[in-house]
């Protein structure tokens, strides 16, 4: 039974972050969704978090298990690693910034900059481990063509 679970998990997973996806990008009244009543947790905030630490995820599965001996692959990988554990912060870090679960930012206040920043830089740092992937990826079909 666990052997189907593990070959099933990343296939649930990414079922769940496109559910967030969708619900991010239609901006669902789901979304805020109280998922308790003290301290307010709405329903996007656990989505949201966990797509920003799940997606990097994707990529190791991806990849696959096997020891990578080339200095450009485990640059992908220390990237991706790098986004998994910022994305893991991510949640706290907004929580500490705006000082409830909710994400609420009260007007005027360099929090909202900060968080934003980081909400960016994360998502510039996925965005640049999928570019080296895939430079890597071109690099390794140029070598063995040849």
């Amino acid at each position: 039974m666990l052997q189907y679970a593990k070959k099933a998990l990343p296939f649930v997973v990414v079922t769940v972050q496109l559910l967030a996806i969708t619900l991010l990008v239609t901006g669902s009244d789901w979304l805020v969704y109280p998922l308790s009543d003290d301290p307010v947790v709405p329903l996007g905030t656990p989505l949201t978090w966990f797509l920003m630490a799940a997606f990097p995820y994707n990529f190791f599965w991806l990849m696959g298990r096997r020891p990578v001996q080339d200095l450009l692959w485990r640059g992908v990988r220390g990237l991706f690693g790098l986004a998994a554990l910022l994305g893991l912060g991510w949640g706290f870090l907004a929580y500490a910034l705006s000082g409830n679960w909710s994400y609420n930012f009260k007007s005027g206040n360099d929090n909202w900059d900060l968080f934003i920043s980081y909400t960016t830089g994360l998502g510039i740092l996925i965005l640049a481990a999928l570019l080296l992937w895939g430079v890597a990826s071109l690099r390794l079909r140029w070598l063995y063509s040849t």
